[in-house]
């Protein structure tokens, strides 16, 4: 497990390299849309391993666990909600397993899916703590940091963050993902980058960032809104491989390696500090990051 002042002391050495996708590229190994990524970790694990592997392999310095929907409440809709706590511990284990040449497991903690109240049925406290058990849990197997990413409800955020925070001692990430230029580099909820920025930082995320969203392009700008609010505040940024199409009734994402990578590149000049790839994006996209100059070993 990496401290509090041991991730800052990395991320002020220059940027962390990030994997990129772990749904999108599982569902290239077999796992069917719509089914719960995490089933594999049980049915499958040599498949997440394989994962692990090669986004290690093409130079991620950190990997993040197959664990984006495993809280007790997203796992109530398949009837898994008694599974969760097993699910994060095994997430965590097979990243650890992977690290090869990696430092860091990321332990991934999505949202509910569903809406708090007044706008939905669901209340803060069983949120705060869904979040919470899923965090000890990832943290007890081995994760080094935390990232609570792909919020659109700020509130739904913080409530992510302050389980994540009760873990106790670990660094965390919080990420939200934000709609393009057309709904104003808003989130689906409405919350603006500026908003996210202050409100995370505030309470006591160790970085903040973008990821999911609609192309690099929108990210960069969020990014870019984000560093003029926060100057100090450490940046995160996982950008989708382009936005995606429908093609032969699947997902197509079009960037390449080279043209995600060459996007990018704006983000690491706005002083991102973790930097990869969320979804369309696999261990391509990763190698040609990885051959930017903000990587190089430093003399």
């Amino acid at each position: 497990m990496a401290t509090r002042a041991e991730f800052r002391n990395r991320v002020t050495r220059g940027p962390v390299l990030l994997d990129g996708g772990i749904g999108t590229e599982l569902m290239k190994r077999g796992l069917v849309a719509g089914t719960v990524p995490e089933i594999w970790l049980e049915s499958n694990p040599d498949a997440v391993r394989d994962l692990h592997r090669c986004y290690a392999a093409a130079g991620a310095e950190a990997l993040y666990t197959n664990s984006f929907g495993a809280n007790a409440i997203k796992l109530s809709h398949p009837g898994l909600s008694a599974k969760a706590a097993f699910f994060n511990r095994l997430a965590a284990s097979l990243a650890r397993e992977s690290l090869g040449t990696a430092s860091w497991v990321v332990g991934s903690m999505g949202p509910t899916g569903g809406m708090l109240e007044p706008y939905g049925d669901l209340e803060e406290e069983p949120v705060r703590a869904a979040f919470t058990e899923q965090a000890r849990a990832l943290k007890e197997a081995g994760a080094d940091v935390l990232v609570v990413e792909t919020f659109t409800d700020l509130n739904e955020a913080l409530l992510a963050l302050a389980g994540a925070l009760a873990a106790g001692g670990i660094p965390v990430i919080a990420s939200m993902s934000f709609e393009g230029e057309a709904q104003g580099y808003r989130t689906m909820m409405g919350v603006t980058p500026e908003k996210a920025v202050e409100e995370l930082s505030k309470a006591g995320a160790d970085a903040v960032g973008a990821n999911c969203g609609k192309g690099v392009a929108d990210v960069v700008e969020v990014i870019r809104r984000m560093r003029k609010t926060a100057p100090s505040v450490v940046l995160s940024a996982k950008p989708n491989a382009g936005i995606p199409e429908m093609r032969d009734g699947k997902m197509f994402y079009p960037l390449d390696g080279a043209s995600f990578a060459g996007q990018a590149v704006p983000l690491l000049d706005l002083g991102v500090s973790l930097l990869g790839g969320c979804c369309g994006t696999g261990p391509e996209h990763i190698r040609a990051l990885k051959a930017l100059p903000a990587f190089s070993p430093k003399p």
